[in-house]
């Protein structure tokens, strides 16, 4: 994988956490990062958690990564909980029911609201920074941002 850095390692790894494993793929594959941003949506419903919960919450997620200006927007809504809000996190790449770490910023992403049933966020993180990510996906993916 020539011309790799590790930003891109990085990456790589980010976009096999949020089960992106083709377009992961086709990423490595070209030492040329494209203009065109990934975004991933995604419904947050307690019984596609891993593993399922039985919480009537629902919500909605939006990711996009920005290859090219090294940036990772969150954008979340999210209610009816049947619990305070306590973390909030994307995890390294497993096939369920396993379950691995957490790949960006722990316990929670800067700005998300804690202690609540309800609320929203919209989050743009500097994926150059060490501090977006959690110390053990960045140990095992190079060590740096």
């Amino acid at each position: 994988m020539r011309g790799f850095s590790t930003f891109r390692l990085g990456i790589l790894g980010l976009l096999l956490a949020l089960g992106l494993a083709p377009m992961a793929a086709f990423w490595a594959m070209n030492a040329t990062p494209v203009q065109a941003a990934p975004v991933v949506y995604t419904a947050i419903l307690g019984n596609v958690e891993n593993p399922p919960t039985g919480s009537g919450g629902a919500g909605k997620a939006r990711v996009t990564i920005d290859i090219v200006a090294h940036k990772l927007r969150v954008e979340a809504q999210f209610t009816g909980l049947t619990g305070n809000t306590s973390a909030a996190h994307i995890h390294a790449p497993a096939i369920p029911p396993a379950n691995v770490g957490v790949a960006t910023q722990t316990p929670s992403f800067s700005g998300f609201p804690l202690g609540v049933t309800a609320g929203a966020m919209d989050q743009t993180f500097d994926t150059t920074l060490a501090s977006s990510f959690s110390a053990a996906f960045l140990a095992a993916n190079g060590g740096t941002a």
